[in-house]
């Protein structure tokens, strides 16, 4: 059985949850591995999005128009024609400074089997889009893409999607970087991201084409993100220590 037909059945799977969260800790590169985790422990959080989702005006039209949005993120020409301190330079900045692409997590979640052509068309679309979000979320956070940043940028994301997968991957994130910088406040910096989160609208419906060319200040207000990720800016090293390596053995 495939792992998006497990999705649309609502089947939790705890233990390749705990599998994916060995492999994860092991190497934070292994992006495949969220995959799986998310899909193991979504049951009907991710179909309930999709009908809410279907429900706006946004999304009506994005699924109508067969709207895509990968092709705006992985248009160089056009993020990079867009003005100084938009949404779409600091995330065309955002890919370089952290050396990834777009395609990148689509390759992830093709290996973890998110692949399935016999589901709905709307749907696959659907599940695309809230994919290639991840980099935007970390970019209006003002999360970096170190070990530590993903671990806060999953806890800012957790009020969007529902999935318990993503507090799971926080709060053991949280836990093993804790460890290895005592003095640092990474544990806050954690629930500080997931209280973010649930101030902010509703991320997985926002219409980021929209939102490219503005003021990334701009963007921030309008999606209710006005505060600093202060706690994650106190703790400088685990910021620059886990950018290359998890701060423990698993």
């Amino acid at each position: 059985m495939s792992v998006i037909s497990d999705l649309i059945k609502y089947r939790y799977r705890p233990l390749v949850a705990l599998d994916a969260i060995r492999r994860l800790i092991r190497d934070k590169e292994d992006t495949t591995q969220v995959f799986r985790l998310l899909t193991a422990m979504s049951g009907r959080s991710f179909l309930k999005n999709f009908e809410r989702f279907k429900k706006t005006e946004m999304g009506a039209r994005v699924l109508a128009q067969k709207i895509d949005l990968i092709n705006t993120l992985t248009d160089r020409a056009y993020l990079e024609s867009l003005p100084a301190g938009s949404l779409g330079r600091a995330f065309q900045a955002f890919m370089d400074d952290c050396g990834i692409t777009p395609e990148g997590l689509n390759q992830a979640a093709r290996e973890a089997g998110l692949n399935d052509e016999d589901v709905p068309e709307d749907f696959r679309r659907y599940a695309s889009r809230v994919r290639v979000q991840h980099d935007l979320w970390h970019v209006v956070g003002g999360y970096g893409c170190d070990g530590f940043g993903e671990t806060c940028n999953v806890a800012f994301s957790y009020p969007h999607t529902r999935n318990p997968g993503f507090m799971v991957i926080a709060i053991a994130g949280a836990y093993n970087y804790a460890k290895a910088f005592k003095d640092e406040p990474i544990m806050e910096a954690m629930w500080q991201g997931l209280k973010r989160g649930r101030a902010a609208k509703w991320l997985t419906g926002t219409d980021w084409e929209a939102m490219m060319p503005l003021p990334l200040a701009e963007v921030r207000k309008a999606l209710n993100i006005t505060d600093l990720p202060t706690r994650y800016i106190a703790a400088p090293r685990a910021i620059e220590l886990s950018r290359t390596a998890p701060p423990v053995p698993a």
